[in-house]
């Protein structure tokens, strides 16, 4: 980054989330391009760019949201609905959590101060409690720690559109310590499968009794359909999957 001519302390930081990262998974941090003002860092697992990360010097962005004071913290995700972009708006209290942020990333808070992780990591809930809300897909961020309104004692934000045809959403953050624009997609929920005492009701209790299967996936999906048929017909399913045991 000195190389570079880019002062980590200072600088914007825009991050493409290419593919989904899961916790505890391996990644390898690489430099994939170097200029005299910016400084581009990819994350890849295998082979296969995960995330992309740009760090260029500090521009000017987006001008100050108004808005009214912090509500109460959300309990519950808000469940998306696209025409509600009008009201996609509010502000988030600063002063929650702000121990747990110091214990969990001290060296961020050294670099940058306690308050201004603790506002990057409530991006997150941004996207995930409040605007689009459950189910949504985190997928791109541009923070500028030039940008921040030292008065704002709140961290505001405000859907500025949504592209329907891609479920595609873009909101703008400002907080006191940064500005941000941020993208996520909306998601549909996840299809509820019938239950087995369902199933049962209209398979035959004998007509798979010679059967037995391998189910790769088992634990949704159309794997969990197939694995209930053949169970409640008599039959033997074998089941694998990668998560959720207790299904």
């Amino acid at each position: 980054a000195a190389s570079s001519g880019v002062d980590l302390s200072r600088a914007r930081r825009a991050v493409r989330f290419l593919k989904p990262v899961y916790l505890d998974e391996d990644l390898v941090i690489g430099v994939s391009s170097e200029v005299e003002d910016r400084l581009v860092l990819t994350m890849r697992k295998d082979d296969l760019e995960l995330v992309r990360l740009t760090l260029s010097r500090s521009a000017t962005m987006a001008p100050s949201l108004p808005g009214e004071g912090p509500g109460p913290a959300r309990r519950e995700a808000r469940t998306p609905v696209a025409s509600d972009v009008d009201a996609a708006s509010g502000a988030l209290s600063l002063s929650c959590g702000l121990e747990a942020i110091h214990a969990e990333f001290p060296t961020l808070v050294r670099l940058y101060g306690g308050r201004r992780v603790g506002g990057l990591a409530l991006l997150s809930t941004v996207i995930g409690m409040e605007w689009p809300g459950l189910h949504s897909l985190f997928t791109e961020l541009d923070v500028d720690l030039e940008a921040g309104q030292p008065e704002l004692d709140r961290l505001k934000f405000s859907a500025s559109d949504v592209e329907a045809r891609h479920s595609l959403t873009r909101l703008a953050v400002r907080g006191p310590d940064f500005g941000a624009r941020l993208s996520a997609f909306f998601r549909p929920p996840p299809v509820q499968q019938p239950t087995f005492t369902s199933i049962k009701e209209i398979v035959p209790p004998r007509v798979f009794e010679s059967v037995s299967a391998f189910i790769a996936g088992g634990s949704r999906g159309l794997g969990e359909v197939a694995a209930k048929l053949i169970a409640a017909g008599g039959g033997l399913p074998i089941v694998t999957f990668h998560t959720r045991a207790h299904r």
